[in-house]
């Protein structure tokens, strides 16, 4: 069953109440009415998105055609970093970091 659709975690699941899914916590995983993990929208553990690895596997191979194919300088400071956990990772701060890419010449 669908977390979001179990009626011991939301009253009325079927009914549209977008407001139902505000709550606390870092990155998917929050906690709602003292629930954790009570949306999840790419699930986890054995139900977990069957694209997670192929992404995971892509990601290196896109970013390494992008500096293959462009120079790329920052605009920006490097941010900062937040050290509030979301699924045991620590990322930067909320502040966006500008680059600039050019193509390079063949």
């Amino acid at each position: 069953c669908m977390r979001h659709f179990d009626e011991t975690v939301y009253a009325e699941p079927q009914k549209f109440k977008p407001e139902r899914f505000i709550g606390y916590g870092a990155g998917l995983s929050p906690v709602i009415d003292g629930k954790p993990y009570a949306w999840v929208p790419f699930s986890a553990g054995r139900h977990k998105c069957s694209g997670y690895p192929l992404a995971m596997l892509e990601i290196p191979v896109v970013m390494a055609l992008m500096f293959r194919e462009y120079d790329m300088e920052l605009l920006d400071p490097l941010p900062g970093y937040n050290f509030q956990q979301a699924f045991g990772v620590i990322g930067p701060d909320e502040k966006p970091v500008r680059v600039r890419y050019t193509k390079r010449s063949k």
